[in-house]
C-alpha cells in the first residue's frame, strides 16, 4: 500500500483520498489505513462510470442506485476516522436521472450517514459499456442546474460541481450560485 498512499502530506496536504468499494468492512479498513498515513478527508467514489468499476466491481456510479449501501459505506468511514466522509457522485445513472432521485440520494446519505459535502459531476453516468469513460465525460449533457437546485434545497450541505468547468469565468459563475468549488 505504500506506493499508493505515500505522500509528503506536510508539503502537499491537505489531500483528499478517494476510495472505491462496496464492502463496508473493507471501506472501514481502507479508511483506517489512509488515516494512519495522514489523510484527513476520505471521499467515496459514487461517480466513476467505467465498466471495470461500476460493472463488475459494483461501485463507482453504480452505487448511486443503492443509496442505503452508500450510507453504510459512509458510516464505516466515519467509524474508522472519526469524521464524515465526502461523496463524489453524478446527477444520475442511466434512466435514474431525475432531480427527485438525486435529491433522495443526497437526503439519505446526508441524513443517515452525516455526509455534508458532495462533489457532483453535472452529467449522468451511462453504464453497461454503452459509453467509454471518456464518452461519459462528454456525451451525456451537462445539467448544472441540478447542482444549483441541490444548493437551494440543502442549504446546510456543501456542493462542489465537476464537469464542463473550462474557464475561470465558468468557475466564477458557479461560485456565484452558491456552489462551493
Amino acid at each position: 500500500p505504500n506506493r499508493f498512499l505515500d505522500a509528503d502530506l506536510a508539503l502537499e496536504g491537505p489531500i483528499v483520498l478517494q476510495l472505491g468499494g462496496s464492502d463496508p468492512e473493507q471501506m472501514n479498513t481502507a479508511a483506517k489505513m489512509a488515516f494512519d498515513y495522514g489523510y484527513r478527508e476520505i471521499n467515496i467514489n459514487c461517480g466513476c462510470p467505467s465498466e471495470k468499476v461500476a460493472g463488475a466491481g459494483c461501485f463507482g456510479a453504480a452505487l448511486m442506485l443503492q443509496p442505503q449501501l452508500v450510507v453504510e459505506l459512509a458510516q464505516a468511514v466515519q467509524e474508522a476516522v472519526g469524521r464524515p466522509a465526502t461523496v463524489k457522485c453524478r446527477i444520475g445513472v442511466d434512466q435514474q436521472d431525475s432531480y427527485e432521485q438525486l435529491a433522495r440520494f443526497v437526503e439519505a446519505v446526508s441524513s443517515q450517514a452525516g455526509v455534508a459535502h458532495f462533489a457532483v459531476h453535472a452529467r449522468k453516468a451511462v453504464l453497461g459499456g454503452i459509453f467509454s469513460p471518456h464518452d461519459n465525460r462528454s456525451i451525456p449533457p451537462l445539467r448544472p442546474e441540478m447542482v444549483r437546485q441541490l444548493v437551494k434545497d440543502f442549504p446546510a450541505l456543501r456542493f462542489s460541481i465537476n464537469g464542463g468547468v473550462g474557464s475561470l469565468e465558468a468557475a466564477l459563475q458557479h461560485l456565484q450560485t452558491g456552489v462551493q468549488g
